[in-house]
């Protein structure tokens, strides 16, 4: 009876770790933006934001949120850095007018997330 219990249990954990690898991950930071910037045709006035990026394998979700109100958001793809990013941070592309953010890196993480030149400006 034990044998079988332990076989069990061994099943339920392998079970668990497998869905939950493939579950992705939520990571979510504070970013301040010193100036407007665009993402996926939204311009995003200067100022504090919470960011919350949720991936799944190589594809990313990015949504930069105030006051618990979505601001803007935009699919991307993830990608490893080098290193953890010792704090959050955008990339911005300077176009004619407002920036455009091309990528995101949220502190303590080696993930970052791009995002298509063509469509960091696209509308949603």
């Amino acid at each position: 009876m034990t044998r079988i219990l332990a076989r069990l249990t061994v099943l339920i954990f392998a079970i668990t770790m497998s869905i939950t690898a493939f579950a992705g991950s939520t990571k979510t930071d504070t970013i301040t933006l010193y100036h407007d910037a665009q993402l996926n045709g939204t311009t995003i006035p200067a100022g504090d934001y919470t960011v919350k990026c949720e991936t799944n394998g190589t594809s990313a979700q990015v949504r930069f949120m105030k006051g618990g109100k979505e601001v803007a958001s935009a699919s991307g793809q993830a990608k490893e850095l080098d290193k953890k990013a010792a704090h959050g941070q955008v990339v911005l592309v300077n176009g004619s007018g407002v920036s455009s953010i091309e990528e995101v890196d949220l502190a303590g993480s080696k993930t970052g997330v791009t995002f298509d030149s063509s469509m960091a400006n696209a509308g949603k």
